[in-house]
C-alpha cells in the first residue's frame, strides 16, 4: 500500500533534485493560528542526505533525526534549511511515510531558516543548496567553459573583483546604519536587495511595509530571556526605521542569538493596522 500524500506532522516527502537524485524533508509542526513570530502552515525541515532513488521510511527511523538536518552552506550558513508552507507538496514530491517527531527534532526549529512560504520556492532553494554543496566546482568549470575563450587567470581575477565589490557594497550599508544605530548595537542588517549581478543594493530608504503598522516579537527562551516586544504605531516605515525598531526589540527580548534582520512578515491586520514581526537569523 502506497504512503498517503496527505500532509501531517511526521510526514516525510522525497524532493526531486538532479541527475535522478532525491532529497527528503520532514514535517515537524503545524501552526494553526498566526502568532507573534510565526505564520500559519506546516513547518518543514530538510533532512541531510541524497539518494539515488526515493528512500524507504526505514532509512529515517533507524537514525537520529535531530542531528540529520541539512544546514545551509550558501547563504546564512549553519541555519537549518526549511520553511513554513501551506497545503500539499507538489505532485512529484513522493510521500515516503510517517515517523515520530521527537522533542529533539523540534529543537531544530530554533535554527530554521524560516523565510519560504511556498512548496515550490522551498523546493527550488533545496536544489540550489544541494548544488552549492555538491556541484560547486562543476558549476565553476561550466562557467569557465562558457566564458567565450576568457582565460582562467582573467576569470579568477574577475571573480575576486566581484567579491571585493560585494564587500564594498555591504560595508557602505553598514556605515550608513552605524550613523543611526546606538553605539555597540547588536543588530546586523541582511535584508538588503541585490542587483542583476548579485551585488548588494542599499535599500535602507525604501518603504519596508506600507501603511500603518505595529511591530511585534515574542521573547522565546532559551534565547529571548526578556519581555515580549510591541512597538509604537508607525506608518510607511523605511528599512532604516525598521532597523531602529529591530535593535530596540533585541534589547527588550534580550535575544542576542538572533540579531540578523533578514526581513519582515505581516502577520495580520486589525482595524487598518498591520501586525508585523521581524524575520531574524543567527
Amino acid at each position: 500500500m502506497s504512503p498517503s500524500k496527505t500532509t501531517e506532522v511526521g510526514a516525510i516527502f522525497a524532493i526531486p533534485l538532479r541527475q535522478g537524485l532525491f532529497g527528503a524533508c520532514l514535517v515537524i509542526e503545524k501552526v494553526k493560528e498566526p502568532r507573534l513570530v510565526r505564520r500559519p502552515g506546516w513547518r518543514v525541515a530538510v533532512l541531510d542526505g541524497t539518494w539515488a532513488q526515493v528512500p524507504a521510511l526505514d532509512t529515517f527511523q533507524s537514525r537520529s533525526l535531530n542531528v540529520s538536518f541539512m544546514r545551509r552552506a550558501w547563504l546564512h550558513p549553519g541555519r537549518v534549511l526549511g520553511g513554513t508552507v501551506e497545503g500539499e507538496p507538489p505532485q512529484d514530491w513522493a510521500p515516503i511515510g510517517i515517523t515520530e517527531v521527537t522533542w529533539e527534532d523540534r529543537l531544530c526549529l530554533d535554527d530554521l531558516f524560516d523565510l519560504y512560504d511556498d512548496w515550490l520556492d522551498f523546493g527550488e532553494q533545496v536544489l540550489r543548496e544541494w548544488r552549492w554543496i555538491h556541484e560547486r566546482k562543476e558549476l565553476q568549470v561550466d562557467e569557465l567553459r562558457e566564458s567565450k575563450g576568457e582565460g582562467l587567470q582573467k576569470k579568477l581575477q574577475r571573480m575576486s573583483e566581484r567579491d571585493k565589490d560585494w564587500d564594498r557594497g555591504v560595508t557602505a550599508i553598514e556605515k550608513r546604519l552605524a550613523k543611526v544605530l546606538p553605539k555597540g548595537a547588536a543588530l546586523e542588517y541582511s535584508a538588503y536587495e541585490t542587483d542583476e549581478d548579485g551585488l548588494p543594493v542599499d535599500n535602507l530608504d525604501q518603504v519596508a511595509v506600507e501603511g500603518r503598522c505595529i511591530f511585534l516579537q515574542q521573547a522565546e527562551p532559551p534565547f529571548g530571556t526578556g519581555k515580549n516586544y510591541v512597538s509604537a504605531e508607525v506608518q510607511n516605515p523605511t528599512w532604516i526605521q525598521v532597523c531602529l525598531l529591530a535593535n530596540e526589540m533585541i534589547e527588550i527580548t534580550r535575544d542576542r542569538q538572533h540579531v540578523f534582520l533578514e526581513g519582515v512578515h505581516v502577520v495580520s491586520e486589525q482595524n487598518g493596522i498591520k501586525m508585523v514581526d521581524f524575520v531574524m537569523g543567527s
